[in-house]
């Protein structure tokens, strides 16, 4: 039987008591691994008897005695409800089951059974409503400073460039353009690879700090920023690793499709360059098309399949190679919804994204017209940076309530939900 800690997450049976002075957040087991071995064998716990009623469980009103089969409120008890006759003489039933619809224990944010598509779009502006200042506040602050960063850097990279192409070449020594020519190349590629390494680095911390909040929230609670902080800390290694190791898978596939369409364009171009057929160009045209599509599908398939690995990092304490088959076993059979919840999700997203991104689009156009492009591009990549702060937050809610609920569906986590929200 796993056992709960202070902060609802869970571990193995073997394992001794947390503290609950020593903090941190133990790590979910899955539900698989606490299955009794032989087939038909109950878990223990069925053979411990009821436990305590909880604030979701309290007899029905008007005092009827527990164990009675009384109506719903405003029925008198003793008298048939919508459903027929009520037992005559207060006869004693047998508990009812557990049954998934609005009896379900809501302890948090979102009530603890199986999710539609409308609860978890609630459930996520309700995990934004239930902590503001770590789901937005944070979050707008750390991708504030990481676009500042940015944009100082853009700048800089961008105002060299401008600079050297305003020069007369007809009069400028051309070693000294070669020099100058290498540094703004360097400049930039720096100036992007330092930005892009920055920004990852910051959302894969709050991608784990969100998940923590949002994990909280369902339990009805509220992390500070430093709770978070302390879960997430010991953490940050795998989360980077996790990422990296989905970055290198895509770039395999991307190596496996690609390489086969390079040699065959590279057959049909290097055969005769310079006098192509209608055929033979039709071939090139097709062959790309057919590598972008199956490209695309395969990062598809795999960002499906791996969405959870940094969740199940987080929330339960995986490794990042353990992550990978966590997640591609949790979306297994349960794979066309998982892509049909992720894409709506990211369709409207980018929409939001869209809109505000226009918006930053127009300031940097401003600061071309009045004739500081360096200031333009600075200004583009400070904005678009600072929205993923508005972005990051409603997504990271998403999908670590996707998380949950296919744990719920797949393992039956509710009950162990609602015993954590008790603690």
């Amino acid at each position: 039987m796993t056992e709960a800690d202070p902060h609802g997450q869970w571990r193995q049976p073997s394992e001794p008591p947390m503290d609950p002075a020593q903090g941190g957040h133990a790590a979910w087991t899955s539900s698989s691994d606490a299955q009794q071995g032989a087939v038909g064998q109950a878990p223990a716990s069925w053979n411990q008897g009821a436990p305590a009623p909880s604030p979701w469980q309290q007899g029905a009103p008007g005092g009827a005695p527990q164990g009675v089969w009384a109506g719903p409120p405003g029925v008198p008890a003793g008298q048939a409800g919508p459903w027929g006759p009520q037992p005559q003489g207060g006869a004693q039933l047998p508990p009812a089951p557990p049954v998934w619809g609005d009896s379900a224990p809501r302890p948090g944010i979102i009530p603890l059974r199986p999710l539609g598509l409308a609860e978890l779009f609630e459930g996520t502006f309700r995990a934004v409503r239930a902590n503001p200042s770590v789901m937005f506040g944070f979050s707008m602050a750390v991708m504030a400073l990481v676009a500042l960063v940015a944009g100082i850097l853009q700048f800089f990279a961008w105002d060299y460039v401008f600079a050297l192409a305003e020069q007369d070449l007809m009069t400028a020594n051309a070693e000294d353009q070669l020099t100058q020519t290498a540094a703004a190349i360097s400049g930039m590629i720096f100036s992007t690879l330092f930005s892009s390494g920055l920004i990852a680095l910051s959302t894969t911390i709050l991608t784990g700090i969100l998940a923590i909040t949002v994990h909280d929230a369902v339990l009805g609670r509220k992390a500070s920023v430093g709770d978070a902080w302390r879960a997430v800390a010991p953490r940050v290694l795998p989360l980077l690793g996790v990422s990296i190791l989905i970055s290198l898978i895509q770039i395999v596939v991307l190596l496996v499709v690609g390489a086969p369409v390079g040699l065959g364009v590279w057959a049909i171009v290097g055969s005769n360059p310079e006098e192509l057929s209608p055929g033979a160009i039709v071939g090139v045209v097709l062959l790309v098309l057919l590598a972008f599509l199956l490209i695309a599908l395969a990062v598809v398939a795999l960002s499906v399949k791996l969405v959870f690995a940094p969740l199940s990092v987080v929330l339960e304490h995986q490794g990042p190679i353990a992550a990978l088959g966590r997640s591609w076993k949790l979306t297994k059979g349960a794979f066309w919804r998982t892509l049909g919840r992720y894409w709506l999700m990211g369709m409207v997203l980018s929409f939001a994204s869209g809109l505000l991104g226009g918006f930053a689009g127009a300031i940097a156009s401003l600061f071309v017209i009045l004739g500081s492009p360096a200031v333009g591009q600075a200004a583009t990549m400070f904005l678009s940076t600072l929205l993923s702060g508005i972005v990051l937050p409603l997504s990271g809610a998403f999908v670590t309530l996707m998380f949950i609920d296919e744990r719920m569906r797949s393992e039956g986590i509710a009950a162990q939900l609602a015993e954590a929200a008790r603690q």
